[in-house]
């Protein structure tokens, strides 16, 4: 079942992301990913907002409580401190890890840093965004889960950003996999996403870009929840990244906490990085810590009780209306700074 995702977005992204030429038509490529190719049923595409082949088992409620920890862990450090980072962001004895800023690390170095633990990262996607295409990775304890089906969603095409007095373009990606425990054939499904540097903060742009960064966050951000959805039907969805906006950005209608609220999600945060659960389908936040790492994000772990979360029929970003409030903490107060 491929699922495209263009006509939920407003015309102007569309001809934003695409040349001119091909705006009126996309064409889909899937390629076969280099890397550790146990991963072969897996499709992606350079195509803004295509959602890949989404087929998997279709699992019941999930009993009992997950724990998920995200790391942003600077590509820039050497080995040794990802090393020291990935022990740390371990220590909680995660179900699911999700980390961003890993382009810089083979698949061998994360699993080396992960025993106990299967990777899912996707090939480069070619041409001038391959490293930023492999930013994020989705870990998983391969005695409890097995991946059913994995793949990696372009939610941001040429951010055309002024970054510290530079200019720079980069593009954001979401990376998924779907995975079914052993012991029941519980399904559940983890996105590890990094959006766009704080809009909020930065809204300077070079070139003549189509969309203001806060409309490319927002558009992004529907593309993941149309993502979300897709994968919502097959079981819960836990999402972690680092969104590079903050929790108490809830007055600004773009921003990821207000996206999430209203399609049903709570979320547990430290600063930028958050883990986000389906709160409208019954999860509920046991509880959540953070700790200083190497890098200059700290380290967050979010136990989530799914209370018989299962799959979802619904596809409306607004099903989180009569959630009730969220049911996160943010562990600090927001003042850190935005990276990129």
């Amino acid at each position: 079942m491929k699922k495209v995702l263009l006509a939920g977005l407003p015309v102007l992204v569309i001809l934003a992301a695409l040349p001119l030429i091909g705006a009126v038509m996309i064409t889909m490529s899937t390629q076969a990913a280099a890397e550790c190719r146990t991963q072969s049923d897996t499709t992606v595409s350079s195509a803004l907002g295509d959602l890949g082949d989404i087929e998997g088992p279709v699992g019941g409620p999930v009993k009992g409580a997950v724990t998920l920890s995200q790391a942003n862990i600077k590509v820039s450090l050497p080995l040794s401190a990802f090393n020291s980072d990935m022990n740390t962001t371990l220590r909680s004895n995660p179900d699911f890890v999700t980390l961003n800023e890993i382009s810089s690390r083979s698949l061998g170095q994360i699993q080396s840093a992960a025993p106990g633990y299967e990777v899912f990262r996707e090939a480069p996607a070619g041409g001038p965004d391959s490293n930023e295409s492999v930013g994020n990775a989705v870990l998983w304890k391969r005695d409890t889960w097995t991946k059913v089906n994995a793949g990696r969603v372009k939610i941001v095409s040429d951010d055309q950003l002024i970054f510290k007095g530079n200019p720079r373009t980069w593009d954001r990606y979401a990376t998924w996999v779907m995975l079914q425990r052993k012991r029941d054939g519980a399904v559940v499904s983890v996105i590890a996403t990094h959006h766009m540097t704080n809009p909020h903060k930065d809204l300077r742009q070079h070139g003549n870009p189509a969309l203001t960064r806060p409309q490319q966050y927002g558009a992004g951000m529907d593309i993941l929840i149309q993502l979300t959805n897709s994968l919502a039907s097959h079981g819960p969805v836990i999402i972690g990244g680092d969104m590079n906006t903050h929790a108490s950005y809830t007055d600004l209608p773009w921003s990821a906490v207000s996206k999430m609220k209203a399609a049903g999600y709570g979320w547990a945060n430290h600063s930028v990085d958050f883990v986000f659960f389906p709160q409208s389908q019954g999860a509920r936040l046991a509880n959540s810590s953070t700790g200083p790492l190497v890098s200059d994000h700290q380290w967050l772990t979010a136990r989530i009780d799914l209370n018989g979360a299962g799959p979802s029929s619904s596809s409306s970003t607004d099903a989180g209306t009569n959630a009730g409030t969220n049911a996160g903490t943010a562990t600090v107060a927001d003042t850190s700074g935005d990276t990129s």
